[in-house]
């Protein structure tokens, strides 16, 4: 029987999810056992409290290239807004 169906059977046998952890431990690694025990609505494990999922702006700020690929297109588009107001400046000043 593969591990889920063991804990998806001792969850209807009224073990806690910690008693199931704790049988299960010793034949699947702590990733596996985390994704069985959240499938059967385990809340989640102290390793992963805390943790935030990776967001765009994130993987942006942590990353050189894509954050050159910002400032390049930022000043893109601001570009032509500065070259309006320049215009708009100078004919003020006739």
């Amino acid at each position: 029987m593969i591990p889920y169906e063991r804990a998806r059977q001792m969850q209807r046998q009224g073990l806690s999810i910690e008693q199931i952890r704790e049988k299960l431990a010793p034949e699947v690694s702590q990733d596996d056992l985390n994704v069985i025990l959240g499938s059967l609505g385990a809340p989640e494990t102290p390793a992963n409290a805390g943790l935030k999922p990776i967001t765009l702006l994130d993987r942006i700020w942590s990353s050189r290239l894509l954050m050159a690929i910002v400032l390049v297109g930022a000043l893109a588009a601001l570009t032509p807004l500065f070259l309006l107001a320049r215009a708009i400046v100078a004919g003020l000043r006739e």
